[in-house]
């Protein structure tokens, strides 16, 4: 599924923010797919540590947060 500009901003914009306190002010947000989002942002999360080089890359389409907890290291 392609994420459009305004989630990818959103995403970016997020990037730092702690998910659950997103997730309480979905409300002021209406054109961005919140759930989606606060995968993605978990999921960029997960990466800056586990997978430095694909921190960088903004096309990423990350899985449900089992998935990632589950993966290795960059070696």
């Amino acid at each position: 599924m392609q994420r459009n500009l305004v989630q990818q901003t959103f995403v970016r914009e997020h990037i730092n923010d702690d998910v659950r306190d997103l997730a309480l002010k979905a409300a002021r947000y209406p054109d961005v797919d919140m759930a989606d989002a606060l995968v993605q942002i978990k999921g960029y999360q997960a990466i800056k540590q586990k997978v430095p080089a694909w921190y960088a890359c903004e096309s990423l389409q990350f899985p449900p947060t089992l998935s990632l907890e589950q993966s290795s290291s960059e070696a």
